[in-house]
């Protein structure tokens, strides 16, 4: 599900930071990536953020262990060369949670959680794997370097 009110706060963010980089993720492009994550960030970030580098045309995957009980936001911003870079989660028998294919270089996931919490107990812990797959649509150099951050809502 695209959201376009956070999709235009992307795209203005974006134009107001220090450019990135093509190229596979330096320690200067990783912090240009950071920088721009930072602006978008909203909640609690949960782990490492996970850097990459792709050409056109190209995808890698990544498993995320979720907790099926937590709401997450996904955000993966690409260097000013990546002109389009979409993103997708799919629950581990293959059904879609949520995807941003929009013409850009900064989309944004949100994940739900699948399982009530009650607001007595708030169970925690229920085991949700999820992939995350990030596609380079269209890289405008030999390849782009990008940044995928996972936020929880707590």
């Amino acid at each position: 599900m695209i959201r376009p009110a956070l999709l235009t706060a992307a795209a203005l963010f974006a134009s107001l930071a220090a450019p990135a980089t093509a190229g596979p993720p330096t320690a200067e492009s990783r912090k240009a990536i950071d920088d721009l994550l930072d602006l978008l960030a909203m909640h609690e970030q949960v782990g490492e953020t996970h850097y990459g580098d792709l050409a056109s045309g190209k995808s890698m995957t990544l498993v995320f262990p979720a907790d099926a009980t937590v709401e997450y936001y996904l955000h993966a911003v690409a260097d000013d060369d990546a002109e389009n870079i979409d993103l997708f989660a799919y629950e581990a028998d293959g059904a879609e949670i949520d995807f941003d294919d929009a013409d850009d270089n900064a989309p944004i996931l949100n994940i739900q959680a699948s399982v009530h919490r009650s607001p007595i107990d708030k169970p925690k812990g229920i085991a949700r794997a999820v992939t995350v797959e990030v596609r380079m649509v269209t890289c405008n150099a030999a390849s782009c370097s990008f940044g995928l951050r996972i936020d929880q809502v707590e």
